[in-house]
């Protein structure tokens, strides 16, 4: 979850008042143990894009909470000063390495004995890991998760399969936005291991199941942590007995099919989308590395099915509606970006983007998006969870207008009939009754323009109402020797030095930088002879910058016919 870096958007002290109302959601015990510290709200955005919110007591993030829910996560600062909040699991020191390199606990690898009994959990509830070192000393918690089935359902499954999603663990960009201590380590009495597995996990019918002793349980923790193929591939072939957990292929499904609707398909998918293209093109593509879907060895069988079952799954409704055009031709006509489901769902080892595309990306990626604004909360709202300071793209702006329109009775076909939340988007003075273009050009201006440029380097920068565009000129200099001069490259995060070297040895021609000129936001580019149409290719196809955000492009020299 935080293995990359995330983007701070705000980080304010809130007041004493709020500061109460936060702790009023904590037990006694864990807020004896914050103190009366400062509190400050950060606001982030994770490199996947999802939003959060952080806790920070004295620039000490305690707590994460995901937008959308009502569920606090405690950072593994917190658990150094309680381990009240949430229950632990206890796991050999060298499952560590696994869970750092972003995989989930498998429940092979948590630790049974008397030493350490199952805690009582709660499906998707908060839960620490923390690790037996090989010298008999508890070091930690150094992970938090998110506990993926409860405790008795754990026992049921006799202990196998992903037991934890990891969302945070040491030395990740959370632990680094702290004061980035190391965790505690205590010593432990081991208590002897006189009761059986059996006696402490009960069958729950089955036929009891003898099983090793803690130590080679750990042993084999390797074994099973990262279901990796590399690991499969060195054991002996004759070890087909020992017990490998699997993933539900219905799980397996669900998680691919939510990376895929939010990261393949995204908010920019122009509606309907065909079903099938939507599970060759992004399902299929974003299967982890490693795993094989099989739909036939599912409960649904196929996809249609699936599609219907899920919009039956939560509380809150339908993720997706589906639409018949014809006889086994169904389309996605909706996709209901607010639903919690799609709010809180964090990807761990997804395919999220094509490696080859990433290859190819040496520059920035630009998004142009709406930032709410006071004004247009009221009317927002009704569409969904909607906050000032969000960003949203113009698709869903105008679907956000239009549902609104439509569950109120205010569509008269060509035209809008105005009530108070509208009326107080429009210029005093307006008519009863206005057109959809009109109303639209209205609330837009009520809104801030903004764009989110993501820089090669993960960086992401802001810019509000107007993004610099990256500028041509060409002047005649002593000697009527003619220049190209190229401004405000460095808004988009160019390596100046590579981007030099390109024009160099592309355009033969000789390539500086100069500092501090006027109308350009860090170094000029000042290249000998009219460049003009080398750079601008050399800025859309290499870079993959957008025409429309290049201005100056005529000046390049009229191609002779």
């Amino acid at each position: 979850m935080f293995k990359k870096p995330f983007t701070v958007k705000k980080n304010t002290n809130v007041r004493s008042s709020e500061r109460k109302k936060f702790l009023s959601r904590l037990d006694d015990v864990v807020g004896t143990a914050i103190g009366k510290s400062q509190l400050a709200i950060a606001t982030i955005t994770g490199f996947t894009g999802n939003r959060m919110n952080l806790y920070v007591f004295e620039r000490q993030p305690l707590f994460f909470e995901f937008d959308g829910e009502n569920q606090l996560f405690p950072t593994v600062y917190l658990t150094w000063l309680t381990e009240a909040f949430c229950p632990v699991l206890y796991v050999h020191e060298n499952v560590f390495e696994f869970l750092e390199n972003g995989a989930d606990l498998m429940l092979p690898g948590v630790l049974k004995s008397p030493s350490f009994p199952l805690p009582t959990i709660q499906a998707n509830s908060p839960i620490a890991v923390s690790l037996l070192t090989s010298d008999g000393k508890i070091k930690g918690p150094v992970a938090i998760g998110r506990a993926l089935m409860s405790s008795n359902d754990m026992i049921a499954n006799r202990m196998q399969g992903r037991g934890v999603q990891m969302l945070h663990v040491l030395r990740d960009a959370l632990w680094q936005f702290g004061s980035k201590v190391a965790p505690p380590v205590k010593q432990v009495q081991l208590k002897e291991a006189s009761v059986t597995e059996e006696e402490a996990f009960p069958a729950l019918g089955a036929e009891p199941v003898k099983k090793e002793v803690i130590e080679e349980v750990a042993e084999k923790v390797a074994e099973v942590a990262l279901e990796d193929d590399e690991v499969e591939e060195q054991q002996e072939p004759n070890n087909n007995n020992s017990e490998e957990p699997t993933e539900r292929q219905e799980d397996l499904l669900l998680r691919t099919f939510m990376a895929a609707l939010i990261h393949r398909l995204t908010k920019s998918a122009t509606f309907p989308y065909d079903v099938g293209q939507f599970y060759s093109n992004c399902l299929l593509k974003t299967i982890p590395e490693g795993k094989r879907l099989d739909m036939k060895k599912t409960k649904y069988k196929k996809f249609s099915t699936f599609l219907k079952e899920v919009n039956q799954l939560y509380k809150d409704g339908p993720i997706l509606k589906i639409t018949q055009k014809g006889k086994g031709n169904d389309v996605i006509s909706e996709v209901n970006w607010w639903h919690p489901a799609l709010k809180s769902f964090v990807v761990t080892d997804e395919r999220i983007t094509d490696e080859v595309v990433e290859k190819k990306a040496i520059g920035p990626v630009i998004w142009e998006y709406y930032a709410v604004t006071e004004p247009v909360v009221a009317l927002l709202r009704h569409f969904g969870s909607v906050r000032k300071g969000d960003l949203l793209t113009v698709k869903q702006v105008r679907d956000a207008v239009t549902h609104y329109v439509k569950s109120q009775g205010r569509n008269m076909d060509k035209y809008v009939a105005l009530d108070d939340v509208l009326r107080a988007l429009v210029p005093t003075g307006a008519p009863d009754r206005m057109d959809w273009n009109t109303l639209m050009q209205h609330f837009f201006n009520k809104m801030t323009k903004t764009f989110v440029i993501r820089l090669p380097d993960g960086r992401e920068i802001v810019k509000r109402a107007k993004i610099p565009l990256i500028t041509f000129l060409v002047q005649k200099r002593a000697g009527n020797k003619v220049v190209t001069l190229v401004n405000n490259l460095d808004v988009y995060g160019f390596d100046f030095k590579d981007f030099c070297q390109k024009i160099q040895h592309g355009a033969a021609a000789s390539v500086t930088t100069v500092n501090g000129e006027p109308n350009c936001e860090g170094p000029q580019v000042l290249v000998q002879g009219n460049q003009v149409a080398f750079i601008g290719d050399l800025l859309q196809e290499t870079y993959g910058i957008d025409k429309a955000f290049i201005e100056g492009l005529n000046l390049a020299p009229k191609k002779k016919k």
